[in-house]
């Protein structure tokens, strides 16, 4: 996940933050993130975190375009 968002161009700050990040998304606690919990993560409302806001800004990402496999890197 760290490549995948270093390639993206919004890097993680600190190894702590991708970490974080990693856990967040991580619902089924198997050290693997499927399209199911990342969207889970992407739709939450409660997720305000710096990586979703830079994305959303970079690649104009919404959740009706990673519904539908439009616009994401899973598409």
């Amino acid at each position: 996940m760290k490549q995948c968002v270093d390639y993206w161009g919004c890097p993680f700050r600190s190894e702590e933050e991708a970490r974080a990040a990693f856990n967040e998304m991580d619902i089924f606690k198997d050290n693997r993130i499927s399209l199911v919990e990342f969207k889970k993560w992407w739709d939450s409302p409660k997720n305000k975190s710096r990586l979703k806001l830079d994305l959303s800004e970079k690649y104009k990402l919404s959740p009706d375009k990673i519904g539908k496999g439009q616009g994401a890197a899973f598409g």
